[in-house]
């Protein structure tokens, strides 16, 4: 049985290994109900919405919970505890990302290229959407935040994405 409107879930911390990653980890009778498989893509529904890539959960997720990082929770608009909603979404391989700088980064001496050429690693296979923030580790952790993607809607940076 496919529940493609969505689960209610509770979430949990996620593993430090994850941070940062836009992972949300999910309890083989979670994924299954959503007809999911490792690397799909979901919406996570709370205060705001988020997207992340679906990894099984192991012993640590438990039957009705979800794993999501710092960041995702941010995204969402949630803490740990709360109650968010888990679907499935649509994704399509973005043409273009456009991400706003934070201001610290005029502090840091590295070229436009350097910047763009980090950015496009660390999201590369990752799925974002309008609004979202992520963190970019190959530059110091500076947080960036999807400012447009085309197509518009939850889209999946590849190595053909231009990121700027």
């Amino acid at each position: 049985m496919n529940d493609t409107a969505g689960l209610r879930l509770t979430v949990r911390a996620a593993e430090k290994r994850d941070a940062g990653r836009g992972i949300a980890r999910l309890p083989e009778p979670a994924r299954k109900r959503l007809g999911l498989l490792s690397g799909d893509t979901v919406e996570i529904r709370g205060d705001r919405v988020a997207v992340a890539k679906v990894w099984p959960g192991g012993p640590d997720a438990t039957d009705g919970s979800v794993l999501i990082d710092a960041d995702t929770r941010a995204n969402a608009g949630v803490k740990v505890g709360d109650a968010v909603t888990v679907a499935p979404v649509t994704v399509e391989d973005a043409d273009r990302v456009a991400l706003a700088a934070p201001a610290r980064l005029a502090d840091v001496d590295v070229s436009r290229e350097v910047v763009e050429r980090a950015l496009s690693r660390d999201l590369r296979d990752r799925p974002v959407t309008e609004g979202e923030a992520v963190h970019v580790e190959r530059l110091g952790g500076l947080r960036f935040v999807v400012a447009e993607t085309s197509p518009a809607g939850t889209v999946r940076v590849t190595n053909r994405t231009d990121v700027s």
